[in-house]
């Protein structure tokens, strides 16, 4: 199943980055309008910088444009949104409900490393010189 499956490794790659992008942009209009029962923040403040970086970072790992800088700073936010939403300091996400911060922090190191991979304009950028 392995050998079958590893041709196709680009491709769930491909729905990896765009349903990652898909769920993560879905955060700015929750904290930015309050949408889904939850507060509103301005746009000058921490979770207003949080609703930038959503802005920014998901339509780039969509496309996977920038693909390792963009999940640099999705990475640094959600490290941010552990310590500071989650109030982690000593305490496991499961206890403090930051599992979802840990687990968007854990992709985006993966796409650090991985870049956007064949199906993404980086790629095509990169072919093209």
């Amino acid at each position: 199943m392995e050998r079958f499956l590893h041709r196709y490794s680009e491709l769930g790659y491909l729905i990896l980055r765009l349903g990652v992008a898909f769920l993560f942009f879905f955060h700015a209009p929750q904290k930015f309008y309050g949408w889904w029962n939850r507060p509103a923040f301005p746009l000058l403040s921490l979770r207003g910088l949080a609703v930038t970086i959503e802005l920014i970072v998901s339509p780039l790992i969509a496309l996977g444009l920038f693909t390792s800088y963009a999940a640099v700073l999705g990475a640094a936010e959600m490290i941010g949104a552990y310590f500071v939403v989650h109030n982690a300091l000593g305490s496991l996400p499961i206890a403090n409900r930051g599992e979802l911060a840990v687990v968007y922090w854990l992709v985006f190191v993966y796409m650090i490393f991985r870049g956007g991979g064949k199906y993404s304009l980086d790629h095509w950028i990169r072919g093209r010189k």
